[in-house]
């Protein structure tokens, strides 16, 4: 009951994100043409730092401005998550992916059930990744996933065929450096704590590799340098 009113009192707090991401979009869409860098398109709402308006730039770039399919992998409680403006401001259909149980507080919101949203509650890993994604039936035509577990991203990303996918997100960790292909080894019982948070995922050139081998081009890493952005 404490942790729901809570959540409550943060949905109040932030009941004007929406209006003011819906106009700030707007009039950045019109130097969507002037834009050669893909963190001259951030605006943060309801993501964690700028990585709203690059979607919605990429989205617009390749011509997706309706109803958009996507599955995100490691949402937390949903309020501060890549998808969250998308499903506040389009026709959706999302799979949510996240073990914690804050999770189930997203089928009280409004957007839930005007959308086609699903919620799986389970640790997720390398070897199931693909049924649950299957199960749910996002495994084909999906336009955009995005990936931030903390953990073993690469090993699960290596998993999820991507062939239909249009956008890839996937978070990095940028204490690996730039120069070499580095990855935590896989492990279902990783736990990010027991490192001080500062040993988990993989470094960019890892999972510019891996995307590459999946016919996906690099675009761009945020500001915060630890969100990378792909196109197929």
């Amino acid at each position: 009951m404490i942790k729901y009113l809570k959540y409550k009192i943060k949905n109040l707090l932030n009941f004007n994100k929406r209006q003011l991401g819906e106009l700030q979009i707007e009039l950045s869409k019109q130097n969507y043409d002037k834009i050669k860098n893909i963190r001259d398109a951030e605006i943060k709402i309801f993501s964690q730092f700028g990585e709203d308006g690059i979607i919605n730039f990429l989205l617009y770039k390749i011509g997706l401005n309706e109803q958009i399919k996507f599955v995100e992998i490691g949402t937390g409680d949903y309020e501060e998550a890549n998808t969250r403006f998308l499903s506040e401001t389009r026709i959706c259909s999302g799979l949510l992916i996240d073990k914690i149980n804050d999770i189930k507080f997203i089928k009280k919101r409004d957007f839930y059930w005007k959308n086609d949203l699903y919620i799986h509650q389970k640790k997720i890993n390398s070897k199931n990744i693909s049924a649950v994604i299957k199960d749910y039936g996002f495994e084909t035509n999906c336009n955009l996933l995005s990936l931030d577990i903390d953990g073993n991203d690469y090993w699960v990303l290596k998993n999820i065929n991507l062939d239909t996918t249009d956008i890839v997100i996937v978070e990095y960790n940028p204490l690996f450096g730039f120069n070499l292909s580095l990855t935590i080894p896989e492990d279902d019982n990783f736990d990010r704590n027991k490192y001080n948070k500062v040993f988990y995922g993989a470094s960019l050139p890892a999972i510019i590799v891996l995307l590459n081998v999946k016919n996906f081009f690099f675009i761009g890493a945020n500001k915060a340098c630890n969100n990378a952005f792909f196109i197929n």
